[in-house]
């Protein structure tokens, strides 16, 4: 079984991958059942040549900072349904968001977003898989649970990323999205 963050449930297929129990990964999908999303995110665009041979462009999505407040979010919407939920927002997800909580950077208003163009192609659907990990249990109660009590393991991740692959042309990123919650 796998531990899905609260805020994936719903929208997220667990995938089967050898684990040591800390490290999971999710497809994610709509409840409409589709698998296909415009990723949209608040800032710019960082790119890179992709390693090892350095023979592909890809982008990486940055933060944006509004009123002096930095922001990293990204939002997934159903290129089926339309349906959205927010896939990842540093402010509210992961052992940062849980432990050193700011209710002010919270409730501040979140930048407008962007669809994510493919590097290769410009297209704007994706699929995407997330990847996350956990404390294990023993760090889990030792760390989080004193200063959280109603903290659950799998909300308080400390690392997550997101692969994308274009539905346009098949172009692969992986780590699109990379953040580290120490």
């Amino acid at each position: 079984m796998t531990d899905i963050p609260s805020h994936l449930v719903g929208w997220t297929v667990p995938e089967v991958i050898p684990t040591d129990g800390f490290i999971f990964q999710v497809r994610l999908r709509c409840p409409c059942g589709s698998g296909r999303f415009w990723l949209l995110h608040p800032g710019g665009v960082q790119y890179s040549w992709q390693p090892p041979k350095r023979e592909r462009l890809v982008g990486y999505p940055t933060g944006a900072i509004l009123g002096g407040r930095t922001f990293f979010l990204i939002q997934a919407v159903c290129a089926e349904c339309a349906g959205s939920w927010l896939l990842f927002d540093i402010d509210f997800h992961g052992r940062t968001a849980i432990v050193s909580r700011n209710p002010e950077q919270q409730a501040a208003p979140r930048p407008p977003l962007t669809p994510w163009g493919c590097v290769q192609c410009g297209g704007e659907e994706h699929a995407a898989v997330a990847r996350y990990t956990l404390h294990c249990p023993e760090d889990f109660d030792v760390d989080i649970r004193p200063k959280c009590p109603d903290a659950q393991r799998e909300d308080a991740f400390v690392w997550f990323g997101v692969d994308i692959e274009c539905c346009r042309c098949g172009s692969f990123t992986w780590l699109w999205v990379e953040c580290e919650m120490l």
